[in-house]
């Protein structure tokens, strides 16, 4: 006789697809089902395809590096790459957006060096 399978709880954000993705791995294969690994997998991928810029770097196999916006120093990093960005003609959109994080990164009340 096999076992019920398990039910998976419902993934609502990234944080819980990772989550549950960890909870999946240390799983028996017996006791999950293909619609469990087909959830799991949709919303890993669109949380990928989430950050264009990061998933195009992933799939050219670039190497990247990311900002967390509690950085203390994240937000001056992202302003002056704002600032050579625009001088250099990037698309006014991605300026915009990379602006728009500097002011919201800036008001943190948690801002500290990295670990």
């Amino acid at each position: 006789m096999t076992e019920p399978t398990k039910a998976l709880p419902p993934i609502g954000t990234v944080a819980s697809a990772i989550e549950t993705a960890q909870a999946l791995r240390s799983q028996p294969e017996l006791l999950l089902d293909s619609r469990g690994y087909r959830r799991i997998i949709g919303a890993l991928l669109e949380a990928l395809e989430a950050s264009p810029c990061y998933f195009k770097a992933v799939r050219l196999g670039e190497p990247s590096f990311t900002l967390r916006a509690h950085d203390l120093a994240g937000h001056t990093a992202l302003d002056v790459w704002a600032t050579l960005s625009e001088q250099h003609g990037c698309r006014p959109d991605k300026v915009q957006e990379a602006r728009k994080l500097v002011s919201e990164w800036r008001e943190r009340s948690d801002l500290r060096w990295p670990d």
